[in-house]
């Protein structure tokens, strides 16, 4: 079995649809080493209503000029991959109330959008990859953390 290089594999980030970020900034990492607390950029031309795959992304420090961060992180349970319906019922059921717990308001009272950035199916099968990120967005650029700003 030839070796899978795991920092290629991508993830899905996933709205009402499956969307990934496709980012630019200072120091390009693999979206399986992203963790909570980090700050990230999406690109000018990132569509939010359709699907795509992201294999790395960009990563700032939260001084610096950004729109996302991750804000929490679960780890999903079983071998074979839940399906895009399941996996975005545990993103709502993780992400909402990580939400408040991390920003110190309710998503639904916050000015900042949350999607989450789940494993794609060939991560799950070849890298093992079972983690699912929830991302806080800014419509507008910030330059501080999202943790306790009550936005």
């Amino acid at each position: 079995m030839p070796k899978i290089n795991s920092n290629k594999l991508p993830r899905l980030l996933g709205g009402a649809t499956a969307i990934a970020l496709l980012l630019s900034a200072c120091s390009t990492v693999s979206t399986l080493d992203l963790e909570p607390g980090d700050c990230i950029n999406l690109p000018d031309d990132t569509n939010v209503a359709t699907g795509i795959e992201l294999a790395s992304v960009s990563q700032v420090s939260c001084s610096s000029e950004h729109e996302a961060q991750v804000y929490a992180s679960v780890e999903l349970d079983g071998e074979e991959m839940p399906s895009p319906e399941e996996l975005q019922q545990r993103a709502i059921e993780f992400c909402e109330p990580a939400f408040e717990e991390f920003v110190g308001v309710p998503l639904a009272r916050s000015s900042l959008d949350a999607f989450p950035l789940m494993p794609t199916k060939e991560g799950w099968e070849r890298a093992g990859d079972r983690t699912l990120l929830c991302v806080a967005f800014s419509a507008s650029p910030v330059t501080d953390t999202f943790k306790n700003s009550k936005l």
